[in-house]
């Protein structure tokens, strides 16, 4: 018997076919894990949709209306108000959320519900940090630090009333001198026609005593004309801070922030900023289904373009629904507590009609 036979190892062609064959089924395996995974971070954005939309009819049971999607002039976004049906009871006492109209009272209390991450508030695919530092030195008594970045948007409107104007500064809100104008509350009824739609008091700010008349939009389930299981309630949206800019001391941005509880941009409660710093950025809480899904990603080449006065483009990237997943969809939640998958070339008009409650237009397959 040769023993050196009996004990000799791979040859050199045996070892390159073996690694050969080891790396093929590598190759095969890597996607396969990897496409897994991403299903898995889907399927975990669903369910925060779901558990969220649920709350919001918790809150509606108890409340009588669905959460607005912000309260302006208090700051109030309608992640506050559903706190306590997802067992964040604490929260939202410390938010210090005292009266009947719900206001968040911006003040230092806030700050530490703020800086407390909440991962139901965000989307597994999202790559933004899961905090921002955030600096509301005129709202609250310092900065906030870990503020928590927000991946979904409450679904405010299926229409864009004037898409020529910066919906940003305008139209979403009823201004001071304007609640007897037909044509302005026409406008900001207009960009309220979903089923989480802003709501507002006016305050008079040279006198901090006399109340404008309110004007509100509170939807109820039964406001709901067109099917739960037909009308969106939230969706996803992303966080991109990357291209702030600030140009002849005009801060403009085509970036997109999303946040959670409350916001000081909808802050109008200090009086000497009532007219310098008005309502703004709404886009921070919510969206339209008037401007087309994943509408960041099919202009992202643009992104970086000169053209900052084009307020049309900055509000389409803002008020746009987005998502991170594969497959060109966007993760959704409708009114009646469930969670659905929509890719972003449905139907112009079938997306549109998803984002209102009344309009009785016949939706179709989505």
């Amino acid at each position: 018997m040769n023993r050196s036979r009996a004990f000799a190892g791979f040859t050199i062609i045996e070892l390159l076919v073996t690694v050969a064959i080891v790396g093929i089924l590598m190759g095969m395996l890597i996607p396969a894990v990897s496409a897994v995974r991403s299903e898995s971070r889907r399927s975990q954005c669903m369910n925060n949709l779901r558990q969220l939309s649920i709350a919001s009819q918790n809150f509606e049971s108890a409340q009588g209306f669905i959460p607005p999607a912000a309260r302006f002039g208090e700051g109030t976004g309608w992640h506050a108000y559903i706190l306590p049906y997802i067992e964040r009871q604490e929260l939202y006492e410390q938010i210090m959320i005292t009266d009947p109209e719900q206001n968040f009272e911006w003040s230092a209390d806030g700050k530490p519900v703020l800086e407390t991450i909440l991962p139901v508030f965000k989307c597994p695919s999202d790559p933004a940090p899961p905090f921002v530092e955030s600096q509301f030195s005129d709202f609250v008594s310092s900065a906030v630090l870990e503020r928590g970045v927000c991946s979904y948007l409450a679904c405010a409107s299926g229409t864009v009333p004037d898409v020529a104007s910066d919906l940003r500064s305008s139209k979403l809100e009823l201004k001071i001198g304007d609640e007897s104008d037909a044509l302005a509350q026409t406008l900001v009824r207009g960009m309220r026609s979903g089923a989480m739609t802003p709501t507002q008091t006016f305050i008079d700010h040279s006198t901090l005593n006399s109340p404008y008349p309110k004007f509100q939009t509170k939807v109820k389930y039964a406001d709901i004309l067109d099917g739960t299981s037909n009308t969106i309630l939230l969706g996803e949206g992303i966080f991109d801070t990357s291209h702030h800019f600030n140009l002849a001391g005009d801060s403009r941005s085509v970036g997109m922030d999303h946040w959670y509880i409350g916001s000081g941009d909808m802050d109008i409660s200090i009086a000497s900023q009532a007219t310098t710093n008005p309502v703004r950025d709404f886009s921070e809480f919510m969206a339209t289904t008037a401007i087309r899904f994943n509408y960041y990603h099919f202009k992202r080449a643009q992104l970086d373009y000169d053209g900052l006065g084009d307020s049309l483009f900055r509000d389409q990237l803002s008020y746009s629904f987005n998502s991170w997943h594969s497959g060109d969809g966007i993760n959704f939640a409708l009114t009646d507590g469930s969670a659905k998958w929509i890719r972003a070339g449905v139907d112009p008009e079938i997306r549109a009609n998803l984002g209102m409650i009344a309009d009785r237009k016949k939706v179709g397959d989505f």
